[in-house]
């Protein structure tokens, strides 16, 4: 059990990189610096092989001990007895555990912002398209006029949203 230690332990730093670069990715967005782009998804694809491995090796040693696959670290805990528990450091599993379940949470609430501005940005884009493609069907322009005297006609609004 000491290695499932070591497998959270391993899987808790893969994700607090993962968190790190993808914070750089939306930075990178943010400031349009999409040179850097290709790099982290190539690190990101790298760290998602390792979490892989890490996966199966923590499938096969609960498999070994008579677990399922998903089986709670709680429930690992309370099957252990007495005299495993003197060869096993069980608080540190609990908090190798815990860490790795936290920073899981705090991967979740990134991705979910990231997603909610994603879906922000395609619905703004969404809306700037129909404007666009609406005011290239009729006669008037998205842009504004002057007429002879300097005045601004035919003025048509290309960012409300309807």
């Amino acid at each position: 059990m000491n290695e499932l230690t070591d497998i959270l332990e391993q899987e808790f730093d893969i994700y607090a990189k993962y968190l790190k670069l993808a914070e750089k990715k939306k930075e990178a967005l943010i400031k349009n610096n999409i040179d850097i782009l290709p790099k982290i998804t190539d690190i990101e694809r790298k760290l998602s092989t390792k979490i892989l491995q890490l996966e199966g090796k923590r499938k096969g040693i609960l498999r070994k001990e008579g677990f399922d696959n998903n089986v709670k670290i709680g429930e690992v805990l309370d099957k252990i007895t007495e005299t495993e528990r003197d060869d096993i450091d069980t608080e540190n599993l609990t908090v190798v555990a815990n860490k790795l379940k936290n920073i899981l949470k705090d991967c979740k609430k990134f991705n979910d912002n990231n997603m909610a501005l994603i879906r922000q940005s395609s619905n703004y884009i969404n809306h700037m398209i129909k404007v666009f493609t609406s005011a290239d069907k009729s006669s008037e322009s998205a842009t504004y006029k002057k007429d002879s005297n300097g005045k601004i006609e035919n003025i048509k609004l290309a960012d409300i949203q309807g």
